[in-house]
């Protein structure tokens, strides 16, 4: 591959940005660099490292393979997360229970998936 990164695709990146912007928090968006990996990152050093090397935001284990077949086949694509624990927020202590942040993020992704696909 030529390319380091996968990007999404703009037109659809700018119509979830004016999207969220009409969500319940859309002060907690975030657009940035996603990086995948095999195992779940929960220890704050390995958050750290990531975000100061890497600039990443987040750290997820599917998303690449979406953006990889994308960027084969030349399909636009956007991939929206929910995160519990981003990786420039180093603080340890979480302040939603997983059940409580789960039932929120699903609401929130429901509303800005229903959204985008009605725009498109």
């Amino acid at each position: 591959m030529k390319d380091l990164y996968f990007s999404a695709d703009d037109a659809l990146l700018t119509k979830c940005m004016e999207l969220c912007g009409e969500t319940i928090y859309p002060n907690k968006m975030i657009i940035g660099r996603v990086v995948c990996g095999q195992r779940f990152v929960s220890d704050l050093k390995t958050k750290i490292m990531l975000h100061d090397n890497m600039s990443a935001d987040c750290v997820e284990m599917e998303g690449a393979a979406i953006a990889h077949a994308c960027y084969l086949t030349k399909t636009p694509y956007l991939i929206i997360r929910s995160i519990s624990d981003c990786l420039n927020d180093v603080d340890e202590n979480s302040s939603l229970s997983f059940r409580t942040f789960l039932n929120l993020a699903s609401a929130q992704l429901t509303k800005i998936l229903e959204k985008l696909i009605l725009s498109i």
